[in-house]
């Protein structure tokens, strides 16, 4: 759980010091645990072989990251279709609309970049999935999963407490406009207490059990320690850093922001804005509940980060504070959009297949650099710089072979300006035989989802015709688009 190196007042993950002096990673415990078992995994595999010591270590990391990260991205596409499906909406709309969260939306690069936001989407997914299955027939069991995907996600990161009053929110509008009321809701509150409390509760000591073993206290979090060692560091910080920043500018920064709006890295979000404007009134009421329950959620991520100094989230591919409920809303919008696709007019498929295509650009100029590297080259020529046009001039500068004549260089040039795609973001010193035999396999299985994922779209869009469609689910954003 230790980092291993020295502080260092430029990066947050540089560390902390904690109890006896020891340097404690600025993280949470729940990316950890499920990196566990594969770690120990690989350790036991590699021990007894012959391979120098910085080899093993470096195909310890890899094998960690194969065996983890795309279980994490997978169970979360198959929970993100169990939801829509679960939503209402057909098995086509419901797949189309998970595929279209892995591909268009910022899941994509955080699939590559391994901090912990697609492990906190699955969780927020297995909580409404949870939340949407106990609508439907009251069991305890769903809310006991609904505690506990909530629970861990408390100790990945603290601030995801913010999606209890969201998920409290969706059960209530969903099942005040039901026809009739709903005939367990007065359970609701027996089972919360009873099962959901308690889960919450110990998941709650467990991350306060863990801040008192790395710092000696059961209270404050880890950025706040990190924050007091940079104004030790660095007295011309402001008092209350990293919490010192605007929250005017920190609000809006994610709207308007030239650097991280998140309509330019997730501009699939003007379709959940549409799909929330046309399903208004409309009859599936658990949609709508959702949509408003993400759309909370969104507002809250933004407003609890926004005193931050780095509310967009410093080295990495947009704001990565907001992404989960962003990829939520996505999902969701993504599924109407599947579902209402059949009767929409021509000029309203060609602005969404535009606005998908351009989702798709975006996503995959993610992968192609480091998501930091513009963030190096802006402090390099010291002012404010388009990140998103600057990252999208760095691959013509990579097509064209003219990297070397950058206009603005950066330290370490030859290991920024390199494809941040799996594997080719592993180390590949001292191992280049696995590694070329990794890319190639790779690649392979690239190109053969490529392959699959084309056909399975154009059975599922031949299979999603208007007459497997439910005409008034359709109704309410048809008429819309339309308009």
């Amino acid at each position: 759980m230790r980092s291993g190196r020295a502080p260092h007042r430029s990066s947050i993950l540089s560390g902390v010091t904690g109890r006896d002096g020891k340097l404690q990673v600025i993280a949470g415990m729940g990316q950890s645990i499920v990196m566990l078992p594969a770690d120990i995994a690989a350790t036991l595999a590699l021990r007894h072989t012959h391979l120098q010591a910085a080899l093993r270590d470096k195909l310890r990391v890899i094998s960690v990251a194969y065996l983890t990260f795309p279980l994490i991205d997978t169970a979360a596409t198959l929970v993100g279709f169990q939801l829509l499906f679960s939503l209402g909406m057909s098995r086509a709309s419901a797949a189309l609309g998970a595929l279209g969260m892995l591909f268009l939306t910022s899941f994509l690069p955080y699939s590559q970049h391994h901090q912990e936001n697609n492990l906190m989407l699955l969780c927020t997914l297995l909580v409404f999935l949870a939340a949407s299955r106990w609508l439907s027939d009251g069991r305890s069991r769903w809310v006991a999963l609904a505690a506990t995907a909530a629970a861990f996600n408390l100790l990945i990161r603290l601030p995801t407490v913010l999606e209890l009053p969201c998920v409290c929110l969706f059960v209530a509008l969903a099942a005040r406009k039901q026809p009739k009321p709903h005939p367990q809701l007065s359970r609701w509150k027996r089972q919360v207490l009873l099962i959901a409390l308690p889960i919450l509760l110990a998941g709650t000591s467990i991350d306060r059990l863990y801040q008192y073993h790395r710092f000696g206290s059961f209270f404050g979090t880890y950025t706040a320690l990190w924050g007091r060692e940079q104004r030790a560091a660095n007295p011309s910080l402001r008092p209350g850093y990293p919490f010192s920043g605007s929250f005017a500018e920190g609000f809006a920064g994610p709207f308007i922001s030239r650097r991280k709006s998140m309509f330019m890295y997730d501009p699939v979000l003007l379709l959940a804005i549409a799909a929330a404007i046309c399903l208004r009134g409309g009859p599936n009421a658990q949609t709508r509940a959702l949509l408003a329950a993400g759309f909370l959620q969104l507002l809250g991520y933004i407003a609890f980060h926004a005193r931050l100094e780095f509310w967009h989230g410093d080295f990495a591919w947009g704001d990565r504070y907001i992404t989960v409920p962003l990829d939520l809303l996505e999902l969701v919008a993504l599924g109407v959009t599947a579902t209402a696709w059949p009767a929409l007019r021509r000029m309203t498929r060609a602005a969404v297949a535009g606005l998908c295509s351009g989702a798709l650009l975006v996503q995959c100029a993610a992968v192609v650099f480091p998501p930091g590297l513009e963030l190096v080259q802006e402090m390099t020529i010291g002012g404010p710089m388009f990140l998103l046009g600057r990252r999208f001039l760095n691959i013509w500068l990579l097509i064209t072979d003219r990297l070397a004549d950058a206009p603005h260089p950066v330290p370490d040039q030859p290991a920024m300006f390199r494809v941040a795609f799996t594997p080719f973001n592993f180390p590949v010193s001292g191992m280049h035989g696995a590694h070329l035999i990794l890319a190639v396999l790779w690649m392979i299985g690239v190109i053969a989802v490529a392959i699959c994922t084309t056909w399975f779209v154009r059975k599922l869009t031949a299979e999603n015709s208007p007459t497997q469609l439910n005409a008034a689910t359709r109704e309410q954003p048809t008429a819309c688009l339309r308009q």
